[in-house]
């Protein structure tokens, strides 16, 4: 799952008068400002994902791809993408943290929006490979040594792009987002002003 939020200065609130004042050097103040934006949206979007999933933080941060602004763009604009599949339920926080052995009885308990929910019929397991995940027998049956046995899924939680684009999360990050953008903006225009001598 891919998720873009693409990011220019007219929708962050700077107005075409002050870019006309800026003259040429109006899309390298834009860019400028956008990418110390897209940098910023990544480290809010990653701490507000990891304090609602208990996921860990590199594991998010490497989720995000910065696609920066060119100064040599006349209008310049810049993309945060997110890319990720389904996380494996044992990276939320999983309890137990390991391998279940003998009865796996009691289930386990993960992360769920903030919140700790406990699976009964679940139980953590390591597999050949080495592989460690929270895991539920099914409805389904294979047969394994003549003998009709539950077949086990292991479960799932959501993508961290979906996790990006959930509303606690996409409406604080474009928010400060916005606020981020204007201030270094704000310092570009009041360092060119400065430079042609206005005060």
């Amino acid at each position: 799952m891919v998720v873009k939020l693409d990011i220019k200065a007219e929708k962050l609130g700077v107005s075409d008068d002050i870019l006309k004042k800026l003259g040429e050097n109006s899309s390298k103040a834009q860019a400028d400002a956008l990418n110390r934006t897209l940098a910023g949206m990544r480290t809010d979007a990653t701490r507000l994902i990891v304090r609602q999933s208990g996921l860990k933080r590199p594991e998010v941060f490497k989720a995000f791809t910065l696609i920066k602004a060119s100064g040599r763009s006349s209008s310049p604009y810049a993309v945060v993408k997110i890319v990720g599949a389904p996380v494996p339920r044992f990276r939320y926080g999983a309890r137990p943290t390991g391998p279940m052995t003998g009865k796996t009885r009691g289930g386990v308990s993960f992360r769920v929006d903030a919140a700790r929910v406990k699976f009964r019929h679940a139980f953590v397991a390591k597999m050949q490979s080495g592989h460690i995940g929270v895991f539920e027998r099914s409805n389904e049956t294979f047969m394994a040594k003549n003998k009709n046995r539950p077949a086990i899924d292991e479960q799932f939680g959501p993508s961290i792009p979906q996790l990006a684009g959930r509303e606690e999360v996409e409406n604080p990050v474009m928010e400060n987002a916005g606020l981020r953008f204007r201030k270094r903006f704000d310092q570009q225009v009041n360092r060119f002003l400065k430079s042609k001598g206005v005060k």
